[in-house]
Parts: structure tokens; C-alpha cells; sequence
């Protein structure tokens, strides 16, 4: 393809204008470009030099193109893995930073999880090694290889928890910290992937229950295995959603206005204070306690970046936008300048990349710079 088609592309594609056929045009021009013959240097910056030479020789430089342009096509390859920094040198001129360091101590988050187990013990499950973690009501707790918490019927194995009845409801938890994710698999099969900040409890069994319930706060993607006989249900603060069998995301926490529900396959019922609604696939709802369920068209591919590895903002709200990174780089920000909390902005990065990377692509679509010290990032209006 010529440079200009690639560009053409790029803007089809952030404007989510592409047809099925030309982002898997666009897509395939980048990993051919991007991952053919390609290995991975020690350092961010080697990767960087590595992936500009190899851009510059695919879209030369001479040609100037604009800045927001330009922006796109780098967020394209954060996306990627490719670890680029400066995205005006496509350009060919490297603009001025709009992120300054000082003591930077901001790291991406990780795997990490507490297991908060029936009888009050906690099991930290990035540190815990695989195998079994404990038996519970017949049933086994597993770290797998893959690092997810599986819960499953024990094996004989002799133990008393193994063989127990299952009597009264016990129930666990597992909780995320800011700057960590999880995955868990559910007594029943159903998977749960845990965002940063968050937490849900289970039933360490749903064997005997006339239904599979448990309780979320902050935000989880589901994909819950189909049950006729034994509704699932999820509550968050007031607001309770009921499936049979789907896919969905549920984002509840406190900063956010609102709770969120998106449905990406099947069909949930959420219901309310003050009404319920039916999702059908690629639907988004929105509930405030003490008012009406607000149903509208979702940006799936948005709503689940996270799950898939990625940040993506598009025309969001600079406050918004950094809530959402807090929790994931796990840090403290001040808005020097508050009206810049209702300017919008847009970034489409890796979820693992360092935070330069994501804070300079916000700033170089935008009059914006952050300030970072230690742990906590200061936001004010370029000058």
C-alpha cells in the first residue's frame, strides 16, 4: 500500500468508519511491518529506535502530515507492542515533550490478587505457587499453570474438607489492589476477569443453590456458563443484572457516574430501584440509584480494552481518563488547573506500556503536560 492509503486508513479506523476489509488491511500492514523478523531489545528505547527505522523506511518523512494524523497512527502501534515515544517523528520533526520526570516511580500494574477464603485466611495469589491453595465444602482451589484461580470438585484426596457436606453457604473473595488484575474461574465454569480496584465474592459452591449470585464492586468481564435451571446473578450496589448464559462487562465503581453494563453476547435483564432494562448485544446501560435505567449503543471494543491488554479513550474526559489509569499505574493526581478536567481527550496504548507512553500521547493531542513525582503526577495547562 502507498503512504497515502495507509494514512487514509488510520483515519478511517479512529473514526470507526473502516469496513471490515480495510482494518484487517490496516492490521496486516503493521504486523508484517511490525512483527516480521522483529526481536525485542533490553530497553523501551531500543525498541523504539528499532520500530522508527523500520516505519520510516515503510511512510518516509519528508512528507509532512497532520499532527493528529500522526498521533493516530502511533497510538495504532502502542497498541501493537511497539513501544514508539515520539510519535512527530513520522513527521519529521520531534516535538516538545509533555511529560516531565522527576523521581518517576510509576510502574504498570500486574497479576496480583488476595483470596479472602471462608474462614477469614488470605492467600496472596501472585505469590502463591501452582497447585492446590485449599479445600473447601468439596471443592478444590487451584493456582494453574496459567496463574488463574480455578475452583472445581476435590479429588479424594483424604482431607477433610474434600469429602465435606455442603450445609450452609460459605463464600470467598478475591480482590484486586489498584495496579493489579486477575482472572477466576467460578464453582461453576464461569470465568471472571477482575479489573484493578475491584472485588467479587462467590459462594465456594453453587451445588444445591436455587441460583449462581454473587457480588461485584468496581469492574469484572463475565462469560458465564449457560444454566437454565440456575439463573446468574450479579449485584452491585443497588443495581442487580440476571443471565442465563453470556458475555458482558460490568464497571461499578464509586468515581464513575454510574454503573455500567455491557452486553457483548447473549442477553441480561438489569434491574434497578426504579425500573429494569433488556440488553441485546452490543448495548450499553447506565444506572444512578433513585433513577431510570439509561440504555444506549456500546463501543464494545472500548469497554473491554482493558480485558484485551489495552487503554483506549475516545473523546472521553480528561478527569475520567486519569481515574481509569490510576488504578491500573496505581497513583495520585492533581489537577493544577481544573477546568482542564472537562476537556476531552483520546489515546489508544498498551496496557503494560510504560506511562510516558500513554501521557504523551494525551498531551500531544492536547494542551496538556503532566509533571511526574514519585507517585503522585501533577496536571497543568501547557504554557
Amino acid at each position: 500500500m502507498d503512504q497515502q492509503t495507509i494514512l487514509e486508513l488510520i483515519r478511517k479506523h479512529a473514526d470507526n468508519t473502516a469496513t471490515p476489509a480495510e482494518r484487517d488491511a490496516l492490521m496486516s500492514w503493521y504486523r508484517e511491518k511490525g512483527y516480521r523478523d522483529v526481536t525485542y531489545p533490553d530497553t523501551e528505547d531500543a525498541v523504539e529506535a528499532r520500530m522508527l527505522e523500520r516505519l520510516l523506511h515503510r511512510v518516509p518523512h519528508r512528507k509532512t502530515y497532520p499532527i493528529k494524523i500522526i498521533a493516530i497512527a502511533a497510538s495504532v502501534l502502542f497498541a501493537l507492542g511497539f513501544g514508539i515515544l515520539y510519535h512527530e517523528y513520522l513527521a519529521g520533526n520531534k516535538a516538545t515533550t509533555g511529560v516531565t520526570a522527576q523521581n518517576n516511580s510509576i510502574k504498570p500494574g500486574t497479576n496480583k490478587a488476595v483470596l479472602t477464603l471462608s474462614n477469614g485466611s488470605k492467600v496472596e495469589l501472585n505469590q502463591a505457587g501452582k497447585g492446590t491453595i485449599a479445600y473447601q465444602k468439596g471443592m478444590q482451589v487451584v493456582k494453574s499453570a496459567n496463574g488463574q484461580v480455578v475452583y472445581s470438585l476435590a479429588n479424594h484426596t483424604g482431607h477433610p474438607e474434600a469429602s465435606s457436606s455442603m450445609g450452609e453457604p460459605s463464600f470467598n473473595t478475591v480482590e484486586t489492589p489498584r495496579g493489579g488484575q486477575f482472572e477466576i474461574v467460578l464453582p461453576d465454569g464461569s470465568k471472571v476477569w477482575l479489573n484493578a480496584a475491584s472485588s467479587i465474592r462467590f459462594p465456594v459452591s453453587f451445588v444445591s443453590l436455587k441460583e449462581r449470585h454473587v457480588e461485584l464492586e468496581g469492574e469484572a468481564y463475565f462469560e458465564v456458563t449457560h444454566n437454565t435451571s440456575q439463573p446468574f446473578r450479579v449485584s452491585s450496589g443497588k443495581q442487580v443484572v440476571e443471565v442465563l448464559g453470556t458475555h458482558f462487562d460490568i464497571m461499578s465503581y464509586d468515581q464513575i457516574r454510574g454503573i455500567k453494563t455491557t452486553l457483548l453476547q447473549g442477553s441480561v435483564k438489569v434491574s434497578g430501584d426504579a425500573g429494569k432494562a433488556v440488553l441485546k448485544p452490543g448495548q450499553q446501560s447506565t444506572f444512578s440509584a433513585g433513577g431510570p435505567i439509561a440504555v444506549s449503543a456500546a463501543n464494545i471494543e472500548q469497554v473491554v480494552a482493558w480485558k484485551n491488554g489495552y487503554f483506549r479513550f475516545e473523546d472521553e474526559r480528561l478527569e475520567d481518563i486519569i481515574s481509569t489509569i490510576s488504578r491500573w499505574y496505581d497513583f495520585d493526581a492533581v489537577f493544577e488547573d481544573e477546568t482542564l478536567k472537562d476537556e476531552k481527550f483520546g489515546a489508544f496504548t498498551a496496557r503494560f506500556s510504560d506511562i510516558n507512553t500513554l501521557l504523551n500521547i494525551i498531551s500531544r493531542t492536547g494542551n496538556v503536560k503532566f509533571v511526574l513525582q514519585g507517585k503522585n503526577i501533577r496536571i497543568m495547562r501547557k504554557q
